[in-house]
């Protein structure tokens, strides 16, 4: 199986947990990284992994043209215009038959095989974020997309180069990170536009694409151990379904013993023995290959706010004209949602936001 993803040295941590866990789940990939920062080269050259064919971001934005664009973009912006043209430089430059972005920030539990097969003689698979059709979901919905640039398959075929040229010019032209475009976000609201294309798969397994937006969709029917994987139920669906894979988005230190895994003020009734199923296991690698890069690199990143919101609208001073920007119709019913949305969310700090820092020392 062949992957790409792209992170600089901040991310280096989180991008080799990533690897271990394809290592753990597959016997041949290999895994394209694109390194955003100098210092992310010279790490992933000299630790040498053997799946691991590293990127470099001054050659690879030459090649692409976009050494312009990278003056004018923040990194997280400039990161963002990047993947669309990583999987094309995949395809074009080492010929692979077929390669899938992945984000830095994900955990592998099970072969991903199974989704590639979902396919069949299609060129493109992507996913969605699952919401629910609560009113917040269906805001986060508006503003974030549909689907999620976390997953994304290609192959090296005339349609899907066809759809690849079209997303890399369209991230070309903008990849904002302003929440009030409603437009635009980042990469990944641009394939809003694919979800009927005759050469698109969805991916419909929901033992995917399983992250702090929809994780309280979710609960741990039983943990993983040295031959088992994580099984999952899903609740609406009453199905059940091993673990694929994890997204671990917006972790952030307070400081290198305590971690706000940022999920609990997202929904009530999350399954708290999933999460610490989860996170867990996963904040403790995360720790040891800290210690590899402090003592080896001198790294020693502790990320405090995600990337992607930093330069953002600050959500919690919404008025309420932001709040009708997702609302067609502006009446005393949107007061009511309005309202609603806000007591619903303090109450849900209130209540369950503690919940969402680890301390390390106590593990």
């Amino acid at each position: 199986m062949v992957f790409c993803t792209l992170f600089d040295s901040n991310y280096l941590d989180k991008g080799l947990t990533l690897y271990s866990s394809l290592e753990k789940v597959l016997n041949d990939f290999r895994l394209y990284i694109l390194a955003m920062d100098e210092k992310c080269f010279e790490v992933l050259n000299d630790l040498n992994y053997s799946h691991i064919v590293p990127i470099e971001i001054n050659k690879f934005s030459q090649s692409e043209g976009l050494n312009e664009l990278r003056k004018e973009r923040s990194q997280t912006e400039f990161c963002w215009t990047c993947t669309a043209y990583l999987i094309d430089y995949v395809l074009t430059s080492y010929k692979e038959e077929i390669c899938t972005y992945i984000d830095a920030d994900m955990y592998f539990y099970s072969n991903p095989q199974c989704l590639l097969d979902e396919m069949g003689g299609k060129s493109v698979q992507i996913i969605e974020h699952r919401f629910t059709n609560s009113i917040k979901d269906r805001i986060s919905q508006k503003e974030s997309g549909r689907f999620c640039v976390e997953f994304n398959t290609f192959r090296n075929d005339e349609s899907a180069r066809e759809l690849l040229q079209w997303w890399k010019s369209k991230c070309y032209e903008s990849c904002s990170a302003k929440s009030e475009d409603q437009n635009v976000f980042g990469d990944q609201k641009y394939l809003e536009s694919w979800a009927n294309h005759p050469n698109v798969s969805v991916v419909s397994n929901l033992g995917a694409g399983v992250a702090p937006w929809n994780v309280a969709q979710y609960k741990l029917s039983s943990g993983s151990n040295d031959k088992l994987p994580i099984v999952l139920k899903h609740k609406k669906e009453n199905k059940k379904m091993e673990l694929i894979f994890y997204h671990y988005h917006n972790i952030t230190y307070t400081n290198k013993h305590e971690v706000n895994i940022n999920v609990y003020q997202r929904a009530w009734g999350i399954d708290d023995n999933l999460i610490k199923e989860l996170y867990i296991p996963y904040l403790k690698e995360i720790d040891q290959i800290k210690g590899l890069l402090s003592e080896t690199y001198g790294i020693k990143t502790l990320i405090q706010i995600h990337p992607s919101f930093v330069g953002r609208m600050k959500k919690k001073q919404k008025d309420v004209h932001d709040i009708y920007k997702y609302i067609i119709n502006k009446s005393i019913k949107d007061m009511y949602i309005l309202l609603y949305l806000n007591i619903n969310s303090k109450l849900r700090r209130l209540f369950k936001e503690k919940k969402n820092i680890i301390s390390l020392k106590e593990r």
